[in-house]
């Protein structure tokens, strides 16, 4: 279950942090590109920005990724933000942070885990920070390869094989997290994140 010791890399922040940069989408500029309908396009060709809707800014490609999954995905990202627990309680799928908080790291609370993430991520620069954008670069829906395939597993194991018999979809988000610290005094961005995102009858969850 390594790739759900992310939380604990996040805990190692400098060894992934990298200077802000700012990427440039390439408009179409030829009569064969413009005739392109839209579905032939690959991930990325109609990316929308979205800064008020959620707790945190959001940039994703409308075609490949509904209001429903950018939803889970933002608040995921805002529970760690503002150290929520109680928001990081409902966002993932029952039963996964009590299995953190008590299994994983042996914290007291969900709280308590999300304060510590959160100070382990401001304690680089000293100051405090918010997401200025979490960036969805792509989506997967294939249960049967990489991250997606252990997250099922974990649910599973923790819900006696409830939890994939319930399921109705699942995704891998690869995301790239954009922080701006207090006063606007550092940009920073941590890039290829994986946030998986699950559709049950109960609604939509998110987990890393």
């Amino acid at each position: 279950m390594n790739r759900f010791r992310r939380i604990t890399a996040l805990f190692l922040m400098v060894s992934v942090l990298v200077p802000c940069f700012t990427g440039c989408h390439k408009e179409p500029t030829t009569p064969e590109e413009f005739e392109m309908g839209e579905e032939n396009l690959p991930y990325g060709a109609t990316m929308k920005s979205d800064k008020t809707s959620y707790g945190v800014p959001v940039t994703y490609d409308r075609r490949f990724v509904t209001k429903e999954q950018i939803s889970a995905v933002a608040d995921l990202c805002t529970a760690i933000q503002n150290q929520d627990g109680g928001l990081y309680a409902v966002i993932t799928p029952e039963g996964y942070a009590d299995y953190q908080v008590n299994e994983v790291y042996s914290y007291e609370s969900t709280d308590e885990m999300m304060q510590a993430l959160h100070s382990s991520i401001a304690q680089n620069t000293a100051e405090d920070f918010n997401f200025s954008m979490v960036l969805v670069n792509g989506v997967s829906d294939d249960i049967h390869f990489g991250g997606l395939v252990e997250a099922v597993a974990l649910m599973d194991n923790l819900t006696e094989n409830q939890f994939s018999a319930s399921m109705l979809g699942a995704w891998d988000f690869t995301v790239e997290w954009d922080f701006t610290y207090e006063n606007d005094t550092k940009s920073t961005i941590v890039d290829e994140q994986h946030i998986y995102v699950f559709q049950t009858p109960n609604g939509y969850y998110a987990m890393m």
